[in-house]
């Protein structure tokens, strides 16, 4: 397993817009994958994408969400950082 810092340092992105942070998920999962999006499998099946938003939405600085997708680690946290790593 790696850890969550060497997710967030290999693939990362921010968004303000918690609703924003699913698709950013599948997008730093199809950059550490070098693949586009469309052969990422839906953020569903791994985490409920609602959810997720509503968690960063309320979070703040000390949340931080690690989850499995697609073969990668992934690792949100409160500030909208999303990060993936093989």
């Amino acid at each position: 397993m790696i850890s969550d810092s060497r997710a967030v340092e290999n693939s990362s992105a921010e968004t303000a817009d918690p609703d924003a942070v699913p698709v950013a998920v599948v997008e730093r999962v199809a950059a550490a994958k070098e693949c586009g999006v469309e052969e990422i499998p839906p953020l569903y099946r791994s985490v409920d994408p609602d959810a997720l938003a509503g968690l960063v939405a309320g979070g703040g600085e000390g949340l931080r969400v690690s989850f499995s997708h697609a073969g990668c680690q992934v690792v949100v946290d409160g500030e909208g950082r999303v990060g993936a790593a093989r």
